[in-house]
């Protein structure tokens, strides 16, 4: 729904900027550029890459309007990585989809100031089984223990164990100036915030019996093993990062 609207408001931003240009500024150019990018594991010619790394692939399209003091960007994206573990849950193939939009208004030829706003969202990963610390809980044949719930809230996985979503959104300004020296052509500074939201469901947290808790296997204490890995899952609660980028 968020991606929609984007778009949505975009869309409308540059049929307007489109259809009335001098009341802004003269139109000068339109664009519509499209690439396409893949990588394999199986490549030789590739540096090392992770263990779990299989292959991946971008799929990019960009949509540029330029008026003489003013234009705008439009930016979408989809990837697909094909991951696969040792242990569970092996596949952990990812798809996501990205968007960017840039405003940017021309002070003069020299100096130009851009607005950005990106929000990338991953399609949410349910996985059957769960490993840590040597133990695997979940409904798959490699694990140790099945542990089921009647909890309601647990009713949207299905068959399976734990959901991942995960969503970020950025907002940022930066200035593009053109100098005259024979050393540097551009130098660009801006500024970048960007919200970071994870959420997870898992009747993980819910196994509070002192005897499940108290189970040892493979040499594990099972409570201690949900501990760590409850530890280790990204957190619910959104956090930002900001930062200065100068080039």
């Amino acid at each position: 729904m968020q991606t929609f609207q984007l778009f949505k408001n975009c869309a409308y931003l540059i049929i307007y900027l489109t259809i009335s240009p001098y009341l802004y500024s003269e139109y000068k150019s339109s664009s519509l550029e499209y690439s396409q990018l893949s990588m394999d594991a199986d490549w030789s010619f590739l540096p090392e890459v992770p263990s779990a790394f299989k292959s991946s692939r971008v799929e990019a399209y960009t949509l540029n309007t330029e008026f003489k003091k003013i234009g705008i960007s439009l930016a979408h994206s989809d990837l697909s990585l094909d991951l696969k573990r040792s242990s569970e849950p092996i596949d952990v193939s990812l798809d996501a989809d990205k968007q960017i939009l840039t405003f940017f208004y021309k002070i003069d030829e020299t100096l130009k100031i851009n607005l950005i706003y990106e929000n990338q969202s991953a399609d949410q990963q349910q996985f059957s089984c769960y490993s840590f610390s040597g133990i695997t809980i979940g409904s798959c044949d490699s694990s140790d223990i099945q542990i089921g719930t009647n909890n309601p809230k647990y009713d949207v996985l299905g068959e399976n164990f734990i959901a991942i979503d995960a969503d970020t959104s950025t907002k940022g300004i930066r200035l593009d100036y053109k100098t005259d020296s024979f050393l540097i052509d551009d130098i660009s500074i801006g500024f970048l915030s960007t919200e970071q939201i994870y959420n997870w469901l898992s009747p993980l947290e819910d196994i509070e019996s002192p005897f499940i808790r108290g189970l040892v296997i493979n040499g594990v204490v099972l409570g201690d093993a949900l501990d760590q890995s409850i530890a280790q899952l990204p957190q619910r609660t959104p956090w930002t990062n900001n930062q200065i980028n100068f080039n």
